[in-house]
């Protein structure tokens, strides 16, 4: 783990539903799209007027009975959907599903909103009403709304997935920390303490993502770009807004670290200057996704010195519309 312990509060739940009619499909061509704007409309609905109308205000873009916008014609995909600091992530998967089929999706909580009671209160009882609500507003035929259960739901604990929700059934003993995600993160070392690097050679972006701006903006064309430096850049930018507090805006990563982390840090992006680059794989995202590009970069290989805060940033999700699940990645 790069951070000192316990600096960033976040809380990880993988969701799975369970198809309980003859045929589902899922709604929307964005799927956390979709899934924010039922849930939060649920949510809102439970919630005094008052603490409604925060939601009901990001909510409104994406009111309608189907979300179509495409960046072709100028649509705005929001940046955000609730006013939860969060990232609703999909998993890879099909769009149409059959009888007891399983559909995954996480939904990760972040700073102040990294609460489980939160969950248990707010999100967790509109994920159970949307699988059996019959609503005009987003049931359609052969839709997922109304047509599922709640298989089950995982909360993160390091890589291990402790479980909170099985076979419908609550476990009221489960009490996650926002703080036992990052148990065994990033841990490349042996019983002995010995270190072993594994060679990663590709970042495979699970989901579409933009880095935005002139600085961090990726070119798929541009095979001596300083890719590396860029996803670390904006893991930074992204940490200055987790680790930010509203009484303390001065605030950023670098406030946190140790002399040695910090020293560290200097030392790879320095390096990362003069990596060699290899070439990218990327495509732009279809035009009615967020996001700016999907595919895989590939080098000859990934310095270890990048490990850490490329494992950190596929977990905080990078770059712009995190809520909606942008800016994730995997090492190969």
């Amino acid at each position: 783990m790069w951070l000192p312990p316990r600096t960033l509060n976040l809380i990880r739940y993988l969701c799975i539903l369970r198809v309980n009619s003859s045929l589902a499909r899922l709604p929307g061509p964005w799927f956390p799209l979709e899934l924010a704007r039922v849930l939060g409309t649920l949510v809102a609905e439970r919630l005094p007027t008052r603490q409604a109308v925060a939601w009901k205000k990001l909510l409104h873009p994406v009111s309608s009975t189907s979300v179509t916008a495409d960046k072709s014609q100028g649509a705005a995909i929001p940046e955000e959907v609730w006013p939860l600091e969060c990232a609703i992530v999909p998993y890879p998967g099909k769009r149409t599903y059959g009888k007891s089929e399983l559909i995954f999706f996480e939904i990760k909580l972040f700073r102040e909103s990294a609460s489980h009671e939160l969950f248990l209160e707010m999100i967790l009882p509109a994920i159970e009403e949307a699988g059996y609500r019959v609503d005009p507003r987003w049931n359609r035929l052969n839709g997922l709304w109304g047509h599922y259960d709640v298989d089950s739901i995982y909360v993160a604990a390091g890589s291990q997935w402790q479980p909170l929700v099985r076979q419908g059934r609550l476990d009221l003993r489960c009490h996650p920390t926002s703080w036992q995600w990052e148990e065994g993160i990033s841990d490349y070392t042996t019983i002995d303490n010995s270190v072993i690097w594994p060679i990663f050679r590709h970042v495979r972006w699970l989901t579409p993502f933009d880095l935005g701006g002139e600085k961090n903006t990726i070119d798929p064309e541009d095979t001596n770009n300083r890719t590396l430096t860029r996803i670390v850049e904006a893991m930074i930018v992204r940490l200055n807004h987790l680790l930010g507090h509203p009484s303390a805006h001065s605030l950023g990563v670098w406030d946190f670290l140790d002399n040695e982390q910090r020293q560290w840090l200097e030392i790879s992006m320095i390096n990362g200057e003069s990596f060699i680059h290899g070439f990218h794989d990327l495509e732009p995202s279809p035009r009615s996704w967020p996001g700016r590009w999907t595919g895989v970069q590939h080098f000859p290989s990934i310095p270890y010195m990048f490990y850490h805060y490329l494992d950190l940033a596929s977990i905080i999700h990078i770059g712009r519309q995190t809520q909606l699940g942008c800016g994730t990645f995997l090492l190969k």
